[in-house]
């Protein structure tokens, strides 16, 4: 008889641990690490390297588990983003299940906006370096150890000045557009007559010699104001290329011209660009709309100026 009754409850906890083995988990973690692989299955152990990866996981998981809550640890370092990350409703969580994207606890995840360059200096002149970049990249911010430079722009920035960071009344004066061989692609930005906004346009060619063509301009809905006299600037002009930290892209060569400060390592300085307008887009409509989505403590950073 008492064997019967052990025997019974052997069986009994046998039932009990196979079921905990096979219940549904409270909540399901991914995890993402700059030293990851996409190739990974999201594990602690075995983290993905991007932000699409385990957007992807956690599509696949929600497809058969939807009632399950979701969260993507983002560890430490940085993310460079291709394109912009897009949730549609396909990425929805739910009210008892919501998904999370977060950094990892004491850590500090950035998302980017654009690539590292890897780049070989060599002298141009007057103080300017030029390096190679992939042909076909493009972008119009550029970061240097994680700080902003300036597209080389007339008149020089100016941290102190409020408008536009310094103004010159000829900067498109017949004088200056002279100068420029070939100032397609710059821009002009100048304040509305009565200070009311601004109008920015982007240069495409010269006219003459001495007089350029512009494209843009409607930014401002009161264009009878005109243009104000004084405030206005150009940048993205390659002989405007003459102070520490001003850069120039070349498009067509691939092309890049820095002016670096004299403390500056070019051998050991981190190089990034932000191609992106938008880092993140929700992409819904009114009968379905993107819900239950959280992003915690995750750096959003280096988005393009210009895009």
């Amino acid at each position: 008889m008492l064997k019967t009754i052990l025997i019974s409850v052997i069986l009994c906890f046998s039932m009990v641990c196979f079921s905990f083995q096979k219940s549904d988990p409270i909540l399901q973690n991914f995890y993402v690490s700059p030293t990851g692989n996409d190739s990974n299955n999201g594990t602690f152990e075995k983290p993905v390297a991007t932000f699409n990866a385990a957007q992807n996981l956690v599509r696949n998981f929600k497809s058969y588990k939807p009632e399950v809550p979701v969260t993507v640890y983002f560890r430490g370092g940085k993310y460079y983003l291709p394109e912009p990350v897009i949730f549609t409703s396909e990425d929805n969580g739910t009210e008892n299940a919501s998904i999370s994207y977060k950094a990892y606890p004491n850590e500090v995840p950035t998302i980017l906006g654009g690539e590292k360059l890897e780049l070989k200096w060599e002298k141009y002149k007057d103080g300017i370096y030029k390096a190679s970049v992939p042909k076909g990249v493009l972008f119009e911010s550029l970061f240097v150890n994680n700080e902003l430079q300036v597209l080389a722009r007339y008149p020089n920035f100016n941290a102190n000045a409020a408008i536009f960071n310094g103004f010159a009344a000829d900067c498109i004066s017949p004088e200056k557009v002279k100068g420029w061989e070939n100032p397609a692609g710059g821009y002009y930005h100048v304040i509305h007559g009565h200070e009311w906004g601004g109008f920015h346009f982007q240069i495409t060619g010269k006219k003459s010699e001495t007089e350029l063509e512009f494209t843009g301009g409607w930014q401002n809905n009161r264009p009878e104001g005109g243009q104000h006299k004084e405030f206005r600037f150009v940048e993205n002009i390659f002989e405007e290329l003459d102070t520490i930290s001003e850069w120039f892209l070349d498009s067509k060569t691939s092309t890049l011209y820095f002016y670096p400060a004299p403390d500056l390592n070019l051998e050991t300085a981190n190089f990034e660009f932000a191609a992106l307008e938008n880092l993140v887009t929700f992409q819904g409509t009114e009968t379905d709309p993107v819900k239950y989505i959280a992003s915690m403590d995750l750096n959003l950073e280096e988005q393009s100026e210009h895009s």
